[in-house]
């Protein structure tokens, strides 16, 4: 904001609104797919609490179609019947995974019940061990 310029009721060069983004890295404990996407909607994240994995919400964006190719061959050998999570979570065309991969995750905030809002994937971290990855405040 220019100190000296007056509000227009519009974006100027004067006034810019930035936002800022968290980014932390979550387990990838499922995935959704939709009737047109039958490859990857979405991804389930987690992080670990106490020995448990809790769930942190959904991420639906940020993917490329490469990345979302990729991902997908990455799930094919650590699919699993059962939730990870240890308390009940209702997701609908959901395959859930072993929590084993983690994604890095930028996100506006975490909302009072900590589940993301406006989550945008980033990418995969392959140096970062899931039991490792914690909620960070």
């Amino acid at each position: 904001k220019q100190t000296q310029s007056q509000y227009h009721g519009k974006r100027t060069e004067d006034w810019l609104k930035i936002k800022c983004y968290a980014r932390q890295e979550f387990v990838i404990a499922g995935y959704t797919t939709s009737v047109k996407n039958n490859v990857l909607s979405a991804l389930i994240l987690g992080y670990y609490q106490q020995g448990e994995l809790i769930y942190a919400g959904k991420v639906g964006t940020g993917f490329t179609e490469h990345v979302k190719q990729e991902l997908s061959k990455a799930f094919q050998s650590i699919k699993r019947k059962q939730s990870p999570f240890t308390t009940n979570i209702h997701i609908e065309r959901v395959i859930w995974l072993k929590p084993q991969l983690v994604a890095e995750i930028q996100f506006a905030e975490l909302t009072k019940e900590k589940l993301l809002r406006q989550p945008s994937f980033i990418a995969l971290r392959h140096d970062k061990n899931a039991k490792d990855v914690v909620l960070e405040q």
